[in-house]
């Protein structure tokens, strides 16, 4: 028998965490979860978790900035690559009026990671002062 165990984490998207199972082979595993206010959270995906699809979205309701499949490193995956993930830094920017041209004032960042709010100035010639 040449089945293979590979177990991935594919996607986070704001609270949700997407993990697939690449390979044939079924086993138990741990995934630890870091959320963006510091805390961590550690899961067990029984083997059951793969019965009726191949793919698990998880949610536990707070941002998620980062996860990993197995983090004790006791299972046999065949790619260990793809069982860590962070989340893409999300930014919005939003242009000012300063009414100082040439002068940029500094960036402020108001929402904690992994979302980032950042104002830049800019200069808006057709806009009433």
């Amino acid at each position: 028998n040449n089945w293979r165990f590979d177990v991935a984490a594919t996607a986070i998207d704001g609270d949700k965490l997407t993990i697939v199972n690449k390979g044939q082979l079924v086993l138990p595993a741990t995934v630890e979860v870091k959320f963006t206010d510091g805390t961590t959270t550690r899961f067990r995906l029984p083997i059951e978790t793969w019965e009726s699809k191949g793919e698990l979205v998880w949610s536990d309701n707070k941002p998620i900035a980062s996860a990993t499949i197995d983090p004790d490193h006791v299972l046999p995956d065949d790619n260990r690559a793809d069982n860590t993930i962070t989340a893409k830094s999300r930014s919005i920017q939003l242009a000012i009026n300063t009414k100082k041209e040439g002068r940029l004032a500094p960036a402020l960042s108001l929402l904690p990671t992994p979302y980032s709010l950042f104002l830049y100035p800019a200069n808006f010639s057709n806009c009433a002062s």
